[in-house]
């Protein structure tokens, strides 16, 4: 929370310094500003970064707004003309139009303005498969710990990334917990949306937590997953 206070404080004195120059703003926002957390999305564990990162997606929102020049819906109002989309996904049915639209990528029409809390999960994820792996095996950095996060049967040259996180959340380790708990939320998340659009799951949410990311030792499952 620390971080996050010193990020809107810094953003709010930004939102100040060019209040004459909203494109500036919308600039420093989109690129620098909301940048600042991810970080600590990667570092700490979903469960204890997520409050924070609401607190400051709300905040960041009311930059956001001073960079356009007026008030921007999150959810439902009384204003006729804010649009709530009535989309039967949990944590999704109460966004308005507005919301969507600022958090879609720039490349799909959006402003490209992504939430930190929407993050978390993912970033973690990318997170664990970039260091996880080199842990454990021959030239591993702590071979110690391979009883509770897997050694060359789940990371070696052979393994095939099918059980690749097996050991880790059998063992009741923290990082093991919290990647169940992401993986959880988002595969509801997925089968919901899949189920009301009529269409397959996607393919990197449609396996078995244990076998999240498959090889992959590179992060890059946090953007194929987002």
């Amino acid at each position: 929370m620390e971080i996050a206070t010193k990020i809107v404080n810094d953003g709010q004195k930004t939102a100040e310094l060019l209040s004459g120059e909203r494109q500036s703003l919308w600039s420093a926002l989109r690129c620098s500003i909301s940048q600042r957390f991810d970080y600590w999305l990667q570092m700490s564990y979903p469960s204890v970064v997520e409050p924070v990162a609401r607190w400051l997606d709300e905040q960041l929102w009311n930059i956001l707004e001073t960079a356009t020049g007026f008030s921007i819906p999150s959810g439902a109002t009384n204003s006729s003309w804010n649009c709530v989309l009535p989309i039967p996904v949990a944590g999704r049915s109460n966004r308005s139009f507005q919301q969507w639209v600022v958090r879609q990528p720039v490349r799909l029409g959006g402003f490209g303005l992504r939430s930190l809390v929407d993050t978390a999960g993912p970033a973690f994820i990318g997170a664990l498969e970039q260091s996880v792996p080199f842990f454990c095996g021959e030239n591993g950095i702590c071979p110690q710990l391979a009883n509770h996060l897997g050694g060359e049967e789940c990371f070696g040259e052979e393994a095939t990334g099918d059980e690749r996180w097996r050991v880790m959340l059998e063992s009741g380790s923290r990082e093991g917990e919290e990647l169940r708990r992401v993986w959880s939320m988002m595969r509801e998340e997925e089968e919901q949306a899949a189920a009301w659009l009529g269409e397959e799951l996607q393919e990197n949410l449609s396996v078995r937590v244990k076998s999240v990311g498959g090889s992959s030792c590179d992060g890059s499952t946090r953007g194929k997953v987002s």
